[in-house]
């Protein structure tokens, strides 16, 4: 991990102390005095966040303050605010119902990666995909390929492509550079917008968290999030920029000099490793794949089953009749069902199939749990400051703060630029998104109701910010050194941290760009999505095309 500027943390630190000491001063005393104090929570958890670089001490620190605040200044206040943070914020949430299952099934899927990894599942899903190689450019979009295939975990994607491709890429003259771009832009863009990823449970306990306050949107939280994906520009132009430049061969900025340096080294000694198709047989790569066809098929007929019984009368339109249905269901309970037996049954094949010992696979479903330990901290603590600031009405504070001539329709532009800032700056897409849905959605909600929409005049604007919170956490985090998928990513690859910093930033700018100005403003300003979709492909590939160096031609041949 990168080590951050000292002074920069020094001032984290004051920051947090400042706040503190002026709560203790100048605080309320009541709640009718709260007024500009709702501001202080969010505040101290995006700037020590940012300043700092630790998402749970920031949110921890805004939590204790928030609730602090509720209880009137003074050092009587400070006393009893800690163990009511524990008492009636810490112990509500891990006994909700909802937020019990959403730990338990986050649990679930990284306990089965984890039982993937141990019994070589995912190596022989790796294996498949590296077997395939055989060109230059048919290498790069294997990995491609992989990383797609690698969905449900941006960290397992990261160490798998990563770790699989990296002695194959040197002997097709592709530079590490390229894999690291590769790995990273197929990992967390990838895991954001899949349907079931470890991701997911967190996504949906933010939306729903900002959901408790708004009881009039009766849409579910993965209704939201299935209705915010025809939003979400950059994760998806990030996709389509990646398959450009592996297809037309083109590069540019720094990543063109590290890519025509390759060429010119030639291939590395050694052809690559040529293997039986025996190995590959299709019966190995079923077994591979079965404990996640179970959780992706599982949970889909789940939400079919939940959200059949649950759909009260047919929608106009056959052809939304799934989405309403899957919309409907209950993802809580489906994704616990599908995330159970699908870990049961990567037990039950890692010791019939792959012949390893029970302790062996269960060591590697502890394992797999154990790595979502401080997401699921990152988690617990964001539904904590989502209700502080609820019981502050930090949200309609800042509606009343914000010109009221300012139309909803521009808010998402606004919070995906300060998703971005803040992913970028934390180096954590999970913490930004934790700090801003809590604060987002309201927002954008009160601001409609303020200005007189009623509740579907709203709605678009409110799927709109639920997309682009994610989508520009997920920007600023593929831009920083400090985010930890960034450095996986590059020691995946054995690719030098700042090597892969300054090749890939050229090509995220480009899409998050497109993505801001393109999709986000231009719905903005009224451009449909019908529109604004094929302008910022071709926008894409026009700068691949024109502004992009194809690879000299007599070094680019296909074959090493």
């Amino acid at each position: 991990m990168t080590s951050r500027p000292p002074v920069r943390t020094l001032l984290g630190w004051l920051l947090l102390g400042a706040a503190f000491v002026c709560v203790a001063i100048w605080g309320p005393n009541k709640e009718a005095e709260i007024g500009g104090w709702a501001l202080l929570p969010p505040a101290v958890a995006i700037l020590s966040a940012f300043l700092i670089g630790e998402v749970i001490a920031a949110l921890l620190s805004s939590v204790w303050i928030g609730v602090w605040i509720t209880l009137g200044s003074g050092a009587d206040g400070f006393v009893y605010a800690f163990p009511r943070v524990l008492d009636s914020y810490l112990v509500p949430v891990l006994t909700d119902a909802d937020h019990l299952m959403v730990i338990l099934f986050s649990f679930f899927i990284s306990g089965t990666v984890g039982i993937l990894k141990a019994s070589g599942s995912l190596a022989a899903i790796a294996d498949f995909f590296r077997h395939a190689a055989r060109t230059r450019r048919r290498t790069m979009f294997g990995s491609y390929l992989l990383g797609i295939a690698v969905f449900f975990d941006d960290y397992a994607n990261t160490l798998i492509v990563g770790n699989t491709m990296k002695e194959i890429f040197p002997r097709f003259r592709i530079s590490r550079a390229k894999l690291a771009y590769i790995v990273d832009s197929t990992s967390a863009p990838v895991a954001a917008i899949a349907l079931v990823t470890t991701w997911i449970g967190a996504q949906l306990g933010y939306i729903d968290e900002a959901l408790a306050q708004m009881p009039d949107i009766t849409i579910g939280s993965y209704g939201i999030f299935l209705r915010a994906l025809p939003y979400a520009f950059y994760p998806l132009l990030t996709l389509w920029m990646v398959a450009l430049l592996i297809i037309t061969q083109r590069d540019f900025g720094p990543m063109y000099r590290y890519e025509t340096a390759a060429l010119e080294r030639g291939p590395s000694a050694g052809d690559v490793p040529s293997s039986s198709p025996a190995a590959f047989g299709r019966l190995r790569l079923f077994m591979a794949v079965l404990p996640i066809i179970v959780l992706v098929g599982g949970t889909f007929g789940a939400l079919w089953w939940t959200g059949s019984h649950a759909l009260a009368s047919l929608p106009e339109s056959r052809w939304l009749y799934w989405l309403y249905v899957l919309g409907n269901g209950d993802p809580y309970r489906s994704l616990l069902w599908a995330s159970g037996t699908a870990s049961l049954i990567a037990l039950a094949l890692a010791v019939l199939y792959w012949k390893i010992s029970l302790q062996e696979a269960l060591d590697g479903f502890f394992k797999g749990m154990a790595s979502m330990l401080g997401a699921m901290s990152i988690l617990v603590l964001a539904w904590m400051l989502g209700r502080v600031m609820e019981q502050l009405h930090t949200a309609p504070y800042i509606v009343d703060m914000m010109p009221h001539a300012m139309e909803p329709a521009w808010l998402p532009p606004l919070f995906f630029f300060i998703a971005a800032v803040t992913s970028f700056s934390t180096g954590s897409s999970w913490g930004t998104m934790a700090i801003l849905y809590p604060l987002a959605l309201p927002v954008v909600y009160a601001q409609g109701k303020a200005l007189g929409l009623d509740v579907d005049a709203v709605l678009p604007h409110f799927i709109h910010t639920a997309s682009v919170v994610l989508a520009g956490s997920v920007f600023g985090d593929h831009c920083s050194p400090i985010s930890d998928t960034t450095i996986l990513s590059a020691m995946a690859s054995d690719c030098p941290l700042m090597e892969h910093v300054r090749t890939q930033l050229p090509y995220a700018l480009t899409a998050g760009l497109a993505a801001l100005l393109i999709g986000h403003v231009g719905m903005a300003v009224g451009l449909s999505g019908w529109l604004a979709w094929p302008a910022a492909l071709a926008a894409i590939w026009a700068v691949v095309r024109f502004y992009g160096k194809p690879l000299p031609v007599q070094l680019a041949r296909e074959r090493p």
